[in-house]
């Protein structure tokens, strides 16, 4: 009898696992785009899948429209990018339609490509602004020769648009950015040399370090320079890093401060030990600059320094040094800052206090 019953048992459980594995199986084929030959004979059922969804998603309210999304870009497939597109057209909720439009970014294929070069050309900014957005998260060299052509198009704001060119990447929107940074007739010329910031490429470093010596402009020499700490490339480092040490006649004071500030974007040993020998610099706008950037680092060598600026003659970086390690949750800042606060610098040093948490803010 116990060995009946051990049977029994045995068989119920694979009974059970049978059916989920088929479960798992329907529920995969069901979400996957047909491929190869199998693509070619269900044209027709895919219609009437379509239909089918666009039959129920009619009665379904917001909150679940925004559920199905979700559910479709994590399936993907070519089936979820036309029932997404089928959704965005459908809507009559603005907050549908924008989950729609960046859930086609995320999906990037041809066909949304398509559908949001479509929508860029609308007459509805808010919708225009999200799919330009989304055409910038594709980072396809198909979304890049959308956006191009967009270009052309005076209604397509241009700020957004050459944010998204410098999102989408590629030689295509470099090319057009790095035409635009040059271009002095161009209104919006500032955004196109941000947007070559967010690119990440090598190619952009000669543009932006030219633009920060020779333009002439403070406004763009200011933007180009925080570019290249956008840029994340080493050859940015190293061309910040020969601003930021002048020497050059080239090289105003206001360039290698913001060169400094920018420098506060990279982490490496060679970026944190320069920052750390400048904080004795002469000209105490440079040094203070320093401190700051260090204090956007947890390294233990950027900690050193700042310690080591809690005794700098100067008060106004010591309260900068006391500030920044504050920030970064470092005890000794803390402390440094209540002592400063009977000083010359006290008023400073207490409102710094104010914004921090603890027993010593509190006192």
């Amino acid at each position: 009898m116990p060995d009946f019953v051990r049977l029994r048992r045995r068989a119920r459980f694979l009974l059970v696992l049978c059916l989920l594995f088929a479960s798992l199986a329907a529920y995969g084929w069901f979400w996957r785009a047909p491929t190869g030959a199998g693509a070619a004979t269900s044209g027709a059922a895919e219609e009437g899948d379509l239909e089918g969804f666009r039959k129920r998603i009619s009665r379904a309210g917001q909150a679940q429209r925004l559920r199905v999304l979700r559910r479709l870009v994590r399936h993907g497939g070519r089936q979820a990018v036309a029932r997404v597109i089928e959704m965005l057209r459908s809507a009559r909720s603005e907050a549908v339609r924008v989950a729609a439009i960046e859930q086609l970014g995320a999906l990037g294929s041809r066909a949304a490509v398509e559908e949001l070069s479509a929508l860029a050309r609308g007459d509805q900014p808010r919708l225009v602004e999200v799919a330009l957005r989304a055409l910038g998260r594709c980072g396809s060299r198909e979304a890049a020769r959308q956006l191009v052509e967009l270009l052309d198009i005076a209604t397509v704001p241009r700020r957004q648009l050459f944010a998204a060119l410098g999102e989408v990447g590629g030689a295509d929107a470099l090319a057009e950015l790095t035409r635009l940074a040059q271009d002095t007739d161009e209104p919006h010329r500032r955004a196109a040399v941000e947007a070559l910031g967010r690119t990440g490429q090598a190619q952009a470093v000669p543009v932006l370090r030219s633009l920060a010596m020779k333009s002439g402009n403070r406004a763009l020499q200011r933007t180009a320079v925080a570019a290249l700490g956008d840029l994340g490339h080493p050859d940015a480092q190293r061309a910040l890093l020969r601003l930021a040490r002048g020497g050059q006649s080239s090289v105003s004071t206001m360039l290698r401060r913001q060169a400094v500030a920018a420098l506060g974007k990279y982490t490496s040993e060679e970026v944190q030990v320069f920052l750390g020998s400048l904080v004795k610099d002469e000209d105490r706008a440079v040094a203070r600059a320093a401190l700051n950037a260090l204090g956007r680092s947890d390294s233990p060598l950027a900690t050193r320094a700042l310690a080591g600026a809690l005794q700098n003659p100067r008060p106004e970086l010591r309260l900068a040094a006391a500030r920044a390690l504050a920030k970064a949750g470092d005890g000794e800042g803390r402390k440094a800052l209540l002592a400063l606060v009977g000083g010359q610098q006290g008023a400073e040093a207490a409102r710094a206090l104010a914004k921090l948490q603890g027993p010593e803010a509190r006192q």
